[in-house]
């Protein structure tokens, strides 16, 4: 049972936007510091990357929470539940029933967030926006995985990826200049970081204001 309470959305959203701003200035550090090694500019890109995840994971979890336990939205009407929980505890044993009885619960899949909320809310609410994102979030998921499990899987998936988004795979690739490459797919020169931190902050919002 991850919290015993439960807080607001716009408490969610502040500390989510808070977590954004600092994996940001993370990002940046390297840069603006002078002769800074380039294995520097990787760590503080893989950094930032982790820190936001991790942001990503918490609110999920918190903002499907506050919805069960039945708070509002930032804009409209809360969602319709099908369960009303008496309390925090009674809500995180809900779910974990809905997940087998386990005890922790996985919010880096996006189908799976949005099929627990089918069960929850009326057409899953505002968590069904999770399914058009969801190859950029297993990608995001890839990215982690490299960045902590050292394993020959984590790595072939990686590279696996790194491939299809720039037909290549640079030499001495690894997670943090991958994330500091620039996005060809992007209007804007963005990086990868940028492109993911850009996607999971417009989902953020369209959760918040449904």
């Amino acid at each position: 049972m991850p919290s015993a309470r439960v807080v607001g959305l716009r408490a969610i959203e502040r500390g989510w936007l808070g977590s954004l701003h600092a994996a940001r200035v993370t990002a940046l550090a390297g840069l603006q510091t002078p002769n800074a090694p380039k294995n520097l500019h990787e760590v503080l890109y893989e950094a930032a990357f982790l820190r936001s995840f991790v942001a990503w994971e918490r609110f999920l979890e918190d903002a499907f929470l506050s919805y069960l336990m039945g708070k509002k939205p930032l804009h409209g009407r809360p969602p319709h539940r099908y369960y009303r929980p008496p309390d925090v505890p009674s809500a995180w044993r809900f779910l974990s029933r809905l997940s087998g009885n386990r005890p922790y619960l996985d919010w880096t899949d996006a189908i799976q967030v949005a099929e627990r909320a089918d069960l929850v809310f009326r057409r899953g609410s505002c968590f069904d926006k999770l399914r058009a994102d969801n190859a950029v979030i297993q990608e995001m998921k890839t990215v982690r995985n490299a960045i902590t499990h050292h394993s020959d899987n984590s790595r072939a998936k990686f590279e696996e990826l790194v491939r299809h988004k720039l037909t290549t795979l640079p030499p001495q690739c690894t997670p943090g200049s991958f994330l500091g490459t620039r996005d060809p797919s992007a209007q804007s020169p963005d990086t990868f970081l940028d492109t993911y931190l850009g996607v999971i902050r417009a989902l953020a919002n369209d959760i918040v204001r449904p």
